[in-house]
């Protein structure tokens, strides 16, 4: 049943249906009538059909069995099925609407729109004739209010005043069909939506739609001008639906969201993607808080302290928990030839797929304040440059494809089930810079991480699964013992490097290449190499809500890694006498890497005492801070066929100090804080690394899905072990030390990075570290097979050291 109701209040006419005449009113009856100019139109929808999804029973008020998308020429198509509107949870079964409309003279055409609350549901999204495999299907409940004001253009159509959703929620469904038949879904559910986008009170805040032509032919534009948006995302649960009991289990939450946001910039759309005859062009320019604005480099923010772009995660609940917060963050993005979206047939025999791709794009991101907790000191701020195109700087091949090297695949169906998304990713990053300053106002000095470049190829996909148990420590990586987000990624092969570190102090200047220093090599705490090549990367990541205490978010991963090789001590200068140049350093080549973390947990904790200082009198302080902390614990197994020095090129026997494999179990704790060491100003960021190396012992079945015991294998059982083989043709011919462990506390490391000055004047990139552990153990050392000591126990180290790295 549908209902409209027009009520006309410019009329001074009755709507009685029994009044048979108009009677002419007296001048002393017209003078008590209050005119009001508009009309209000209302419409009611009764939500009383059946549902057409097998996800969803609410009732129904519009029912879609499908909605196609047809490529043109020879492409496939999208299908989205049952898709409904009808009763939200909660919610009203007559589905209102009303709008409020006005003119004005200096405002145009006004509407005022207020709904109540609905459910939108499309049970699953497929390609091509597959209705085997879905994207997955999605219901959200909203509200959707608020005023828009439409005028004429220049040309086009101008739009002003504000719109947004409230007290919405977003559930995604991946679904399956259970052992009897029925289907099901396993959920993520996003709620206590917010979201509005709004134009300020200044006369250039608008939006404006238009209609044009250029060389390149017809096209749609969205131009944009001081455009504020906010959203708010009071929980996200993991599978919060079970179907046998009939109701919500909800898990812990992974926190809330909170976002601002202010830019400006413009959306040009046009037909035709990577084919001409088909597709879709978009083409996005957009910046905020950018010194210079759209037209600028973007490379320092506009506005510092006003806190008009934040994005802050809680955990716990907004205003009552710990934050992570992102304040005053600028950006800025362009896409000179466009991203391109079509929907292609796949070869015979494999599944249609949506590529996006593009050949170029540049994005710049800073935040000028990283703020932990409720501290009032900001961590600093960090800047990055990335460029994207065709040419790879690595390899120095340039891409010949018609399709980018940039792109994305999509497939319907993830790596469970028949639902979720999988990807084939390829990727090329040709340039970037990272930069970072603790205190710019004080010092004017910043620290390059310059010339990152990155490339390579590989599959993604996404699931929501849930198990009934818990995660077993124990577990084999290809056994999925765990409920949460499930991101697979099989067959990565890539790499990526960077080129060194500069400080410098104009902020509005991209490094210089030609002023490189040291200082990479200390990634390597943080188990990161400053070049890596990898031919076969598989990897499993499972998420899932809750942390150490309440809330936070619960990590488990599996990773293996086959024919590596990783770089440090690097130097990518040109060539120059006899120095070494052009990638050469220290290499770890033909390095096979197996490990695994479980029950990792990602928490915002206040009062940590764990970051540890000495002052110039030898006093440890100890002070409380806020920290962003991660526990997880650790094991797993490297190999490394052999270690040279030398350029990456030119890795031979003869360059090579041996072979080298270590196992490792471990706690591993690391947190981050905001300020530094208080003998040095207490600035900068302060970083927690805390190793307790757990005694030999268990077992535990390897990414081979071998069973590993105590008595097996060393180099894959569950114990600390560094093994040095100096001639691969000699196997019996080692150094082996085994059974390392820290029996009393944990190895500790606590690092302070900062920008200081050497004792000649030169600013550099600083490193503070203060590393203790209470006991050393290490059960045997052997030569071969033969035990050369028993047992040896180091007790009670501490180890101060300060470096600034300069150029040389």
């Amino acid at each position: 049943m549908k209902k409209i109701t027009i009520i006309c209040l410019f009329s001074l006419i009755g709507c009685n249906s029994a009044q048979a005449a108009l009677e002419i009113l007296a001048d002393d009856d017209l003078s008590a009538v209050n005119g009001r100019a508009g009309i209000t139109l209302e419409i009611q929808q009764e939500a009383l059909q059946n549902s057409n999804s097998s996800l969803n029973k609410q009732k129904q008020a519009v029912t879609i069995d499908e909605l196609v998308w047809q490529s043109a020429g020879d492409g496939s198509k999208a299908t989205f099925k049952n898709i409904g509107i009808g009763q939200a949870e909660g919610g009203p079964s007559t589905l209102t609407s009303k709008v409020r409309m006005d003119v004005s003279a200096l405002e145009g055409l006004i509407l005022d729109i207020e709904q109540s609350k609905r459910r939108l549901t499309v049970d699953g999204i497929y390609l091509g004739d597959n209705f085997d495999r879905s994207f997955g299907g999605l219901i959200t409940d909203y509200q959707l209010d608020g005023t828009v004001k439409i005028s004429a253009g220049s040309p086009g159509i101008k739009l002003r005043g504000k719109l947004g959703i409230k007290d919405s929620s977003i559930r995604y469904l991946d679904a399956y069909t259970s052992e009897e038949g029925e289907r099901r879904s396993h959920d993520l559910l996003l709620q206590g939506i917010t979201f509005s986008a709004s134009t300020t009170d200044a006369p250039d805040s608008f939006a404006n739609w238009r209609v044009a032509e250029d060389a390149n032919g017809d096209f749609v534009s969205l131009d944009l001008n001081k455009i504020n948006t906010s959203l708010t995302i009071q929980d996200i649960y993991n599978d919060p639906y079970d179907a046998d009991l009939g109701e919500d289990r909800f898990s812990e939450s992974y926190g809330a969201l909170e976002a601002r946001l202010e830019f400006d910039g413009s959306l040009v759309v046009r037909s035709g993607g990577v084919s001409p005859d088909s597709g879709i062009n978009f083409n996005p320019t957009l910046a905020t808080n950018c010194a210079g604005g759209l037209k600028g480099d973007c490379l320092t923010a506009a506005s510092k302290d006003d806190n008009k772009n934040q994005i802050f995660w809680w955990d716990g609940g907004i205003d009552t928990g710990q934050k992570l917060g992102l304040a005053n963050y600028f950006g800025k993005l362009t896409v000179p030839e466009g991203i391109t979206l079509d929907l292609m047939k796949g070869a015979p025999g494999t599944q249609d797929y949506i590529l996006v791709a593009y050949e170029n794009l540049n994005l710049r991101f800073g935040v000028e304040d990283i703020f932990i907790g409720s501290s009032s000191k900001s961590l600093g701020e960090v800047f990055g440059q990335f460029t994207f195109n065709d040419t790879n700087t690595i390899t120095g091949e340039t891409n010949t494809s018609s399709i980018p090297y940039n792109s994305l695949k999509l497939y319907a169906g993830g790596a469970e089930g028949d639902s979720g998304i999988t990807a084939d990713l390829s990727w090329n990053m040709s340039d970037g810079n990272l930069r970072y300053a603790d205190d710019v106002q004080d010092k004017g000095a910043y620290v390059w991480f310059a010339g990152l470049a990155s490339y390579g190829t590989g599959t993604a996909a996404i699931d929501v699964v849930r198990r009934d148990s818990a995660y077993d420590i124990n577990a084999s990586p290809t056994s999925n013992l765990t409920s949460g987000i499930r991101l697979a990624l099989t067959d990565l092969s890539g790499a990526w490097r960077l080129r060194g570190i500069s400080v410098q102090t104009d902020a509005d200047a991209l490094p210089d290449y030609a002023n490189l220093q040291g200082g990479t090599e200390f990634l390597y705490l943080l188990r990161l190499y400053q070049a890596f090549e990898f031919e076969d990367w598989d990897m499993n990541v499972f998420l899932d809500g809750g942390g150490f205490q309440g809330e936070g978010i619960t990590m488990n991963v599996d990773s293996v890694i086959t024919n590596s090789r990783g770089g440090l001590f690097l130097n990518y200068d040109p060539e120059e006498g006899s120095r070494c140049f052009n990638g050469c350093g220290i290499w770890s080549d033909g390095m096979d890497i197996q490990s695994s973390i479980r029950n990792a947990t990602l928490d915002i904790e206040g009062g940590v005492t764990d970051f540890v200082f000495m002052d110039s009198d030898g006093t440890i302080e100890r002070p409380e801070r806020e920290a962003l902390y991660f526990r997880s614990n650790v094991f797993g197994h490297k190999s490394i066929s052999g270690i040279h020095l030398g350029s990456a090129d030119s890795l031979t026997d003869a360059n090579s100090f041996g072979q080298l494999a270590l196992t490792e179990h471990q706690n591993m704790n690391v947190a981050i804080s905001t300020g530094g060491d208080p003998e040095r100003g207490d600035q900068g960021v302060t970083i927690f690394l805390s190793n307790e190396l757990l005694p030999a012992g268990g077992s535990y079945i390897d990414y081979r899905g071998t069973l590993n015991n105590e008595g097996d294998d060393a180099s894959l059982a569950k114990v600390n072990t560094l093994k040095w083989t100096p001639d691969k043709d000699n196997e019996e011919g080692y150094l082996e030390l085994f059974g390392v462990s820290t029996p009393d506390g944990a190895l500790t490391n606590t690092l302070n990075l900062d920008v200081a000055e050497n004792s000649a004047g030169d600013q550099g990139f600083a490193i503070n570290l203060l590393t203790e552990f209470n006991e050393l153990r290490i059960d045997s050392i052997n030569i071969g097979s033969q035990p050369l000591v028993n047992e040896a126990v180091i007790y009670n180290m501490r180890i101060q050291s300060n470096i600034v790295a300069t150029p040389f």
